[in-house]
């Protein structure tokens, strides 16, 4: 009788231990798992932000200048940096001279213009042909690539 006894303690015991490890697989698992899904959650968020970001650029149709006027982002060909100013050329043969950094329209402007040259931002859109130095636009301006942003053009 005792050596039945004495099994069925060893028995409840290697039970016991073993209940004990599989509850702390258990709780290992659960907060493995939570941890990824607070991952998961934040790269969500994440990727939100950024998709908000991205759609008010595509969503807005216009920039508007310091001088107050409106040019529509569909109309802009090119933007050249002449000393402390910026000359703007639109499609319809205009151009606006205004004060300020071609960085700060830089900013503003959705991803298809390309930055050709330090002093040049391009429209794409606008593009007719691309050789190793310069870009040729519908209209017939040229627009110079400079070796820094080479690689940045198709």
């Amino acid at each position: 009788m005792e050596s039945s006894s004495k099994t069925l303690n060893i028995y409840s015991e290697l039970k016991k231990h073993k209940d004990n490890k599989l509850e702390t697989a258990a709780n290992t698992f659960e907060v493995g798992h939570a941890v990824r899904i607070l991952n998961i959650e934040s790269e969500k968020e994440d990727t939100l932000e950024e998709v908000r970001s991205l759609t008010q650029l595509v969503i807005k149709n216009h920039i508007i200048l310091k001088d107050k006027t409106k040019v529509y982002i569909n109309d802009l060909m090119y933007i050249k940096a002449e000393d402390h100013y910026i000359r703007v050329f639109i499609s319809n043969g205009k151009n606006h001279l205004v004060r300020g950094r071609l960085s700060d329209l830089d900013e503003q402007l959705p991803p298809n213009f390309i930055r050709t040259h330090r002093s040049y931002i391009t429209n794409r859109n606008f593009v007719k042909q691309i050789s190793k130095t310069i870009l040729l636009l519908l209209d017939g301006s040229t627009i110079p690539i400079s070796r820094k942003f080479k690689d940045l053009l198709p």
